[in-house]
């Protein structure tokens, strides 16, 4: 092995610029968003009624997500889950639950945890988010 005399590089106090060139002012910076009018909701099936299905989103909007867990804090748990069940179900979708004399308790907690599961997906960081084992 041979060493090299070269000079090193001192480490620099400062900390590395960020992806644009605009000094770091310490103030926030403006955040643009954008709407997407072609962005298509994937649904699956959730469950049916007399041979009709009923189904609801793969993944929740964010901002959807949010109200959400905002209505659970300033309205309490049963708001939050009325919420959830129109919005995931649609209208039609709620109203054929709600309409259905042969629901059970069980039938109900079944389609609030598929959508429980749905709704929590889209407000949990990559930090909540732990790979299966």
């Amino acid at each position: 092995m041979t060493a090299t005399n070269a000079p090193r590089k001192p480490k620099s106090a400062e900390p590395e610029p960020d992806d644009h060139d605009e000094p770091d002012t310490g103030l926030p910076q403006l955040i643009s968003l954008r709407s997407d009018p072609d962005r298509e909701i994937k649904r699956v099936p959730l469950f049916e009624i007399d041979d009709t299905e009923y189904s609801i989103p793969v993944k929740v909007e964010v901002n959807d997500a949010l109200e959400y867990l905002h209505i659970g804090r300033t309205q309490g748990q049963e708001a939050q889950i009325d919420f959830m069940l129109g919005l995931l179900l649609g209208e039609e979708g709620y109203a054929a639950l709600r309409a259905f004399r042969g629901l059970t308790e069980q039938n109900l907690m079944d389609v609030i945890k598929a959508c429980r599961k749905v709704m929590t997906g889209s407000v949990r960081g990559p930090k909540d988010r732990q790979p299966k084992r």
